[in-house]
């Protein structure tokens, strides 16, 4: 497009930039004061109202309207520079959507750091919460298992040394009649068990005592055989 004129330039300075802009004064023009005459002062919303009304007019104060004979550049012909208005039509849009999506990509960037800042928080009182409840589990199963009771005992079953004044029993612990029980039978039958491999390694040494005896009583008798066989 637009192969065929001379400096380029001008054309891709339109595209980008636009003609010649409007001169916007700081005093308000008479279609602004016609319409901020017409906003009631009593209404609580007044001020919305104006300032829709300033968006209004600064829309359509930077709407870009363009006429051929005043604005051609490059002196393109009239089909041409249509063509060229509506390039620079679409560039304004493209730029409209550029800004809504950077605009849109801040506010992104500043939830996404609110939901970290939020994450940290969370964490932090995850953490507490998480220490706490150990803590209060921790405390709780001392308390199901570790309690104090009065227990009335016979001298000879306590193990804990007796103090002059006052025994402390902290460390000591009640163990069932049952469990003991059970424990000195487990004792005796192993000691009945040892007992009776020793009996049977006992007899064993006896028996190999004998068979030794026997052997040398055979020897020496072979030995004597031997030598009253050589007298004859």
């Amino acid at each position: 497009m637009f192969n065929d004129v001379p400096n380029k330039n001008q054309l891709l300075n339109f595209v980008r930039q636009g003609g010649k802009k409007k001169a916007v004064g700081g005093e308000p023009s008479p279609k602004e004061q016609e319409l901020l005459q017409r906003v009631v002062a009593a209404d609580p919303f007044s001020a919305f109202d104006k300032e829709k009304v300033k968006v209004a007019l600064k829309d359509e104060e930077e709407k870009e309207v363009y006429n051929y004979e005043r604005d051609n550049v490059g002196g393109l012909s009239e089909e041409d520079f249509e063509k060229l208005v509506q390039e620079r039509y679409i560039r304004i849009q493209y730029e409209k959507e550029k800004a809504k999506c950077a605009a849109l990509l801040q506010k992104i960037k500043g939830h996404q750091s609110f939901l970290e800042q939020l994450k940290a928080e969370t964490e932090g009182r995850y953490q507490a919460a998480f220490a706490s409840h150990a803590k209060t589990a921790e405390r709780a199963h001392k308390l199901k298992y570790n309690f104090e009771i009065l227990v009335y005992m016979k001298q000879g079953q306590v193990e804990v040394p007796q103090l002059p004044v006052a025994t402390d029993y902290k460390d000591a612990i009640l163990v069932q009649r049952k469990v003991i029980e059970e424990q000195n039978k487990e004792i005796v039958k192993r000691g009945d068990a040892k007992v009776d491999k020793m009996e049977k390694i006992s007899e064993f040494k006896t028996f190999l005592r004998k068979v030794r005896y026997q052997k040398k009583k055979l020897d020496l008798e072979i030995q004597d055989f031997e030598e009253r066989a050589k007298d004859v």
